[in-house]
């Protein structure tokens, strides 16, 4: 995130913020998935770190399974907005260290509901 807080201009922050805006009026898990995909694909572009990319590549098929099993869920799909408000703030004010620990938390927080939804699967 620190590589996009550096690189994103004013186009990358107009296209995030529509992103999450679309995201918070859509109707549907799919278009939700799909636009929060697109919000992700964008900061990695910026981040410009080929590394990082080839690392996403090697495990797109469990993140994207991961968005479907949140976006599913209504009170997940709220703070997954929010979130991502957190981390488009951080980006506009090009503020590293509230960039980092943003998206630090959202990785954890999408974890820590992916092990819980895996954990009750496994009681029914």
């Amino acid at each position: 995130i620190r590589l996009a807080v550096e690189n994103i201009d004013e186009e990358g922050i107009q296209k995030l913020k529509s992103l999450v805006e679309q995201s918070a009026q859509a109707k549907t898990a799919t278009e939700i998935v799909k636009l929060n995909s697109d919000m992700h694909d964008l900061i990695i572009r910026y981040a410009c770190n080929k590394k990082l990319k080839s690392i996403l590549d090697l495990v797109k098929d469990v993140i994207y399974h991961d968005r479907n099993v949140s976006a599913y869920n209504l009170s997940r799909r709220k703070d997954i907005h929010a979130e991502h408000l957190e981390i488009l703030k951080a980006l506009e004010e090009r503020n590293f260290e509230k960039a980092e620990k943003a998206m630090r938390a959202h990785i954890q927080n999408g974890l820590k509901y992916i092990i819980y939804e895996k954990s009750q699967n496994k009681k029914a």
